[in-house]
């Protein structure tokens, strides 16, 4: 178990010794599920994970987080319902066009609600490790949908275009409400800092000493280094995303196919280790079918929900909206 930057901080200023290495747990009773887990080992073949080595710490709000949190706090101009006049919602310098229908946008803030996992969904509002969630639908035709650090998530209306069933766009929140919960905006922030300043000092003498291929083969591996990481957070959300979809009672064989229904509408594309910082739609499926059969083979599907009326009337009401053909209310059916 090593010590956090907050515990480190706390020992300091009691005068108490610490161990910064870490000390050898000797139980698991320290480890909840608020604690993030560092290692280092082979995956094998029946999907599980030789480690030689692994590292616990509690996860704590960092004073940078913080300030991250707050340069992103959302400013809404609600939208005017009566006249379909789109609102407005600003996320530091982004500034996106909130859908005007309060049906669909109460549809998305339930889903999404009902997605945040329970151990994060029950922690009192003095915990510093509480995310304020906040769900909004945003007028964009693309296939997409965004999670900032401090719980703001975005969801795109194009999304309606492509998912099939309400439990494939479960699987599209969960991953997102994941990417929060998971830190990894601040992880990529903090993810090899020394390795990548080194980088770019190497790639700024490069350039000094006329020497342009230096710079680029550096600016090319940082690129790598970068992307490899994000590749490798955008797993994560996918696989523990699942975690709480089944969480939540959806039919996560939908995970998989809701990356064949993006293959549909948009084709797909080899994965380019140095520019992309995700994984095509074929990998991420395949992933998540290798997940599937190595950990979720005893699952009774039959109790799980896949779709809902609700679903389906939200999407024609957004879809129409989007493509301008009529404007019309949503009324909400009860989901079953």
């Amino acid at each position: 178990m090593k010590p956090n930057k907050g515990e480190r901080k706390q020992a300091k200023a009691d005068k108490t010794e610490l161990a910064s290495e870490g000390v050898k747990l000797t139980s698991l009773d320290g480890i909840g599920l608020d604690t993030f887990a560092h290692y280092e080992g082979f995956r094998q073949k029946d999907g599980t994970v030789l480690a030689s080595k692994l590292e616990f710490r509690h996860a704590e709000l960092e004073e940078g987080e913080a300030k991250m949190w707050q340069h992103l706090s959302p400013k809404v101009k609600d939208a005017d319902y009566m006249s379909f006049k789109p609102g407005e919602l600003k996320m530091a310098n982004q500034k996106y066009k909130l859908v005007p229908n309060k049906e669909a946008q109460d549809y998305i803030t339930k889903l999404g609600e009902g997605l945040i996992p329970a151990h994060q969904r029950e922690l009192s509002y003095g915990n510093e490790l509480k995310i304020p969630f906040k769900f909004f639908l945003v007028e964009d035709k693309s296939f997409n949908a965004a999670a900032y650090p401090n719980g703001v998530v975005i969801v795109h209306s194009g999304v309606f275009d492509v998912c099939e069933n309400e439990a494939q766009l479960a699987f599209i929140l969960s991953h997102e409400v994941t990417h929060a919960i998971e830190k990894h905006v601040w992880q990529e922030h903090e993810y090899h800092k020394g390795a990548l300043m080194a980088l770019r000092i190497g790639g700024a003498i490069g350039t000094g000493f006329g020497g342009r291929g230096v710079a680029d083969l550096a600016n090319m591996v940082e690129a790598g280094i970068r992307n490899g990481y994000a590749r490798s957070l955008e797993n994560q959300a996918d696989r523990v995303g699942v975690e709480s979809m089944l969480a939540s009672g959806y039919d996560i064989r939908e995970a998989p196919r809701a990356w064949k229904a993006v293959s549909k509408k948009y084709g797909d594309r080899a994965t380019n280790l140095f520019w992309d910082n995700h994984d095509n739609n074929t990998t991420r499926r395949s992933y998540l079918m290798s997940e599937l059969r190595n950990n979720y083979s005893d699952v009774d599907y039959s109790q799980l929900k896949k779709d809902s009326e609700e679903f389906h009337r939200v999407a024609e009401a957004v879809q129409s909206a989007s493509h301008g053909t009529r404007k019309a209310k949503i009324k909400v059916a009860e989901s079953h």
